[in-house]
């Protein structure tokens, strides 16, 4: 099944976002600020189905709400996150 998860959420410093693809092909994996600003480009490759963990390191971030995005040619799937220091 396709989706983006992340934890622990609500997280300090850092997180782990977990994501599962139905099918290889590009893949893009990017955090955005609440104002829709990339922040973070996790990935951006080609990448083979299944399930992949990416460490997502928010340290130099302030606190607030985040989304992460995961994108293929024919789907897209977000999460939120919480970043509280």
């Amino acid at each position: 099944r396709f989706g983006v998860t992340a934890h622990p959420n609500p997280f300090n410093a850092s997180t782990v976002i977990d994501y599962t693809l139905v099918e290889s092909g590009p893949v893009q994996l990017v955090v955005l600020d609440a104002l829709g600003r990339r922040v973070a480009v996790l990935i951006d490759e080609d990448r083979s189905a299944g399930t992949g963990h990416v460490l997502f390191d928010a340290s130099s971030l302030a606190s607030g709400v985040y989304h992460v995005l995961l994108t293929t040619p024919g789907m897209t799937a977000a999460a939120v996150l919480l970043l509280a220091k």
